[in-house]
């Protein structure tokens, strides 16, 4: 999983360097520089592997990814063991209205329905 996290930090710095032109012909300098430095804060803070649980059949690894100094934002991955090696078949996100707990206040999340964690894909189970 750590593989695959630096793998995706790298294709994200790779993106940027190659929209490097289009962003130089269509932003305004100061806006180009804010960009900028938004990456190159990424590339400092990436996403990073935070816990896992894992069995013969299946793991789940909670990853965190910060956007800002401030805010932080939650990753779940299911993966399961194919062909001699883990693939991830399921990505979920932490609730952003309950932040994970499952409920507002003492009801339970509607957006999430109590679970915490969202699978954003259309018509995700």
């Amino acid at each position: 999983m750590e593989r695959y996290l630096r793998e995706k930090a790298g294709l994200h710095e790779a993106q940027r360097r190659q929209s490097q032109a289009l962003h130089e012909k269509y932003y305004s300098k100061d806006y180009q520089k804010s960009h900028l430095d938004w990456h190159v804060w990424r590339e400092k803070n990436p996403e990073i592997f935070t816990m896992a649980e894992v069995s013969d059949e299946s793991a789940q690894i909670i990853t965190t990814d910060f956007y800002a100094s401030n805010r932080r934002h939650r990753y779940r991955y299911h993966l399961r063991p194919s062909g001699g090696r883990w693939e991830i078949h399921k990505k979920e996100s932490e609730c952003f209205v309950c932040h994970g707990v499952g409920l507002v206040g003492k009801n339970t999340c509607n957006f999430c329905s109590g679970a915490g964690w969202r699978d954003f894909r259309p018509n995700a189970a």
